[in-house]
């Protein structure tokens, strides 16, 4: 840490204020993500959902069901779908924290030599995820496994599955920060080297999660708290453009929240 809690914060507003091109791979997979997603119902027959033609909708999901031809379609185009959205998920996430890379070092963001850049490490992100995503499902299965088989325990487990889950987040929260910031691309080493952070720096590492974790807890809170006073005037049932608005206005806070809290993160490593 160079600057300190408060004055990491300052440069991390900063640094996305200079570098609003930070927005745009998350805004390109917002726009690909709907895009695609629009085909999907489209080549299945179900646009009418975007209408609230919940009728028709209903009985295009029935008369799927009931049809193994169309049953098939729906499930493969979906297979499709999901393959092509975490590929070009994958290339997103890897622009995005090849950007925050340069930042950190202080070099110009060129978008074409960015994304040139960050390709190399498409693959290593894949199996770092791959790899998290198994220190979070083992100890869910044996855990979860040990309540439903011992019915008594269940709460305990529950509870101590959560507990597991906080504890990995906090041990994991600096593995893309070592990733890029050391060019390891091995997961295994990434995964090592993360813990060892920790293990060396628990206090300072707790402390960058509960800011991130508390900032982005009362924003959304408060973003959340908007349709819920705007349906008490009805203006979410009278307006369908204010919703619409309002999804952008959601899409644009998550975002940023998320660039800021990486900004952060990577700031803090």
């Amino acid at each position: 840490m160079k600057r300190g809690y408060i004055g990491c914060s300052f440069y991390s507003f900063k640094s996305l204020k200079n570098n609003l091109i930070l927005y745009l791979p998350d805004l390109a997979f917002f726009a690909f993500a709907f895009i695609l997603t629009f085909l999907f119902f489209h080549f299945n027959g179900l646009t009418s959902i975007f209408g609230g033609q919940l009728n028709l909708f209903n009985s295009k999901i029935k008369e799927i069901t009931t049809s193994n031809s169309l049953l098939i379609r729906l499930i493969s185009s979906f297979a499709v779908l999901i393959i092509i959205n975490v590929f070009f998920g994958l290339s997103i996430i890897t622009l995005r924290y090849t950007m925050i890379k340069s930042i950190l070092k202080n070099e110009k963001i060129k978008f074409f030599k960015v994304w040139k850049n960050s390709k190399i490490y498409v693959f290593p992100v894949l199996w770092l995820k791959l790899c998290i995503f198994l220190i979070y499902l083992v100890p869910a299965l044996v855990l979860i496994g040990i309540g439903l088989l011992y019915k008594p325990l269940i709460l305990i487990m529950i509870l101590m599955e959560i507990f597991v889950v906080i504890l990995t987040r906090f041990y994991l929260l600096f593995a893309y920060s070592t990733l890029f910031l050391k060019d390891i691309k091995n997961p295994f080493t990434v995964i090592k080297e993360t813990v060892n952070y920790f293990n060396n720096n628990k206090v300072h590492g707790l402390i960058v999660g509960l800011i991130v974790f508390f900032i982005s807890l009362i924003i959304s809170g408060f973003v959340s708290l908007i349709p819920v006073i705007w349906d008490g005037i009805n203006l979410f049932g009278t307006m369908i453009l204010v919703s619409v608005l309002y999804i952008i206005f959601r899409t644009l806070v998550d975002i940023t929240v998320n660039l800021l809290s990486l900004l952060f993160i990577f700031e803090n490593y």
